[in-house]
């Protein structure tokens, strides 16, 4: 992953995400740890908020919200397979 030197502190201060997880009881809780895990998630919201790290640490937690209230992991694919063949997917 490409990110600036001086930036990289940073990047560890965002992968912190343990107070904003559901607890591990939740039936959740394995996607949204699964989201996190993704060496990619927290690179990519530093590049999109600018390297400003409350900037990423507020849309990492925007995305965690909607996740948790849509679920999109548990979508079954018949769900949304009229969009699909409109072409919205």
């Amino acid at each position: 992953i490409n990110t600036p030197v001086a930036i990289a502190p940073q990047l560890t201060l965002v992968t912190d995400t343990s107070t904003l997880m559901l607890p591990e009881s939740d039936p959740y809780y394995p996607w949204e740890a699964r989201f996190l895990a993704d060496p990619g998630c927290h690179p990519r919201y530093m590049r999109a908020a600018k390297w400003k790290l409350p900037d990423a640490k507020n849309r990492i937690k925007g995305t965690i919200e909607w996740r948790r209230e849509f679920k999109p992991e548990l979508i079954v694919p018949d769900e949304v397979s009229v969009e699909a063949e409109t072409g919205k997917m």
